[in-house]
C-alpha cells in the first residue's frame, strides 16, 4: 500500500496471491472461497484505515 502524491484521501495498493493448490482442491472450490475471502479483506481493511483515520495517523 502506497499513498497517491497529491490526494491524501486515496492510496493504492497492490495484492499479489497465488492460489495454485496443485490440485488438492478443485478449481471452482477454490475460486468460490477466494472470492469471499478478498472481499471480506477488503472490507476489514476499509474498515481499519478509517480507524486509522480517525485516530489521526
Amino acid at each position: 500500500m502506497r499513498p497517491i502524491l497529491g490526494d491524501e484521501d486515496q492510496c493504492v495498493f497492490q495484492w499479489l496471491l497465488n492460489v495454485n493448490l496443485k490440485g488438492w482442491l478443485p478449481n471452482s472450490v477454490v475460486q468460490s472461497a477466494l472470492t469471499t475471502t478478498m472481499l471480506d479483506y477488503i472490507k476489514y481493511l476499509r474498515h481499519y484505515t478509517e480507524k486509522l483515520k480517525q485516530e489521526g495517523h
